[in-house]
């Protein structure tokens, strides 16, 4: 066999060493990828499970908190109802009186209520973290 045979033969039959290297890190490569985007879409799929059951549990909590406001709007009409017949039988007040203070009453807690709910708006736009966002507390 000739030296042009031999080289001819080694070419043809055997990968050189450079190219088993190349084709071992891009195999590496192409199964880390796999890894990275497996985790990925993992931990997509979970966020995505807690959101939907968090949905669920915060949808189940607003509809007792529903139920529970009728209730007590429920009492507190028993309770004003009731303090109105006691108001008008006792003689302290005649009927039109009686559900005049109880309509004032009424009126005057919604207003402390109002102005209670208003105090509090400026806490639900999320100061602090849209000034940290924009570099503003930072003694910039």
């Amino acid at each position: 066999m000739t030296q042009e045979q031999s080289a001819a033969n080694s070419g043809q039959g055997e990968p050189a060493a450079a190219e088993v290297l190349d084709s071992s890190l891009a195999g590496s490569l192409r199964a880390w990828w796999a890894n990275v985007h497996g985790m990925g879409r993992d931990y997509a799929l979970l966020a995505v499970l807690e959101v939907q059951r968090a949905g669920i549990g915060l949808a189940l909590i607003l509809g007792a908190c529903v139920v529970a406001a009728v209730l007590i709007v429920t009492a507190w009409t028993a309770v004003v109802a009731g303090l109105i017949v006691w108001a008008v039988n006792a003689g302290a007040a005649s009927w039109p009186a009686a559900l005049g203070a109880a309509a004032a009453v009424n009126i005057l807690l919604a207003v402390v209520m109002l102005m209670q709910m208003r105090s509090h708006f400026t806490q639900i736009y999320l100061g602090a973290t849209l000034r940290q966002l924009r570099g503003e507390g930072q003694g910039h």
